[in-house]
């Protein structure tokens, strides 16, 4: 029963610690994505185009982008942000129903594919385009595809 009882304990602390270590590689994922484009921008209902210091190629059709928010409360906004990625070609690429991930009060990632979507990961991007149906001003934008 003793050796049963410290199997189960083991199995639990294993499953908790996996969880943990899932947990933590996704946040370094969102938090540690290289800088897009640095801020701040204050965004309204008109959208703002920010080019990037060196294209960025697509690694794959998933993106996280996160955005770092200074001023308190704009991070609650984040469901209102509206991201088009620009190719080298000058197409838009809409982040469409993105996932919020949020990552304290001052950072917010959005998951999600962009559309049209993406032929191939030779695709390069060479600014972001921004706007928010309520007002924030955003500090900085990271991210990188999968």
């Amino acid at each position: 029963m003793v050796l049963s009882r410290n199997l189960h304990c083991q199995g639990a602390r294993s499953a908790a610690t996996a969880l943990a270590l899932a947990a933590l590689l996704s946040f370094a994922g969102c938090s540690r994505a290289p800088l897009l484009v640095r801020g701040p921008f204050d965004l309204v209902t008109t959208p703002v185009s920010a080019p990037f210091a060196q294209p960025i190629v697509a690694a794959g059709p998933t993106w996280e982008l996160t955005f770092e928010f200074d001023r308190p409360g704009d991070s609650h906004a984040a469901d209102c942000l509206h991201v088009a990625l620009v190719d080298a070609a000058g197409r838009r690429h809409t982040l469409v129903a993105p996932r919020l991930d949020r990552r304290g009060e001052s950072m917010v990632c959005l998951i999600g594919a962009l559309e049209p979507p993406v032929a191939g990961p030779t695709v390069s991007f060479t600014a972001i385009e921004l706007s928010s149906d309520s007002p924030v001003r955003v500090e900085a934008v990271r991210g990188l595809s999968r």
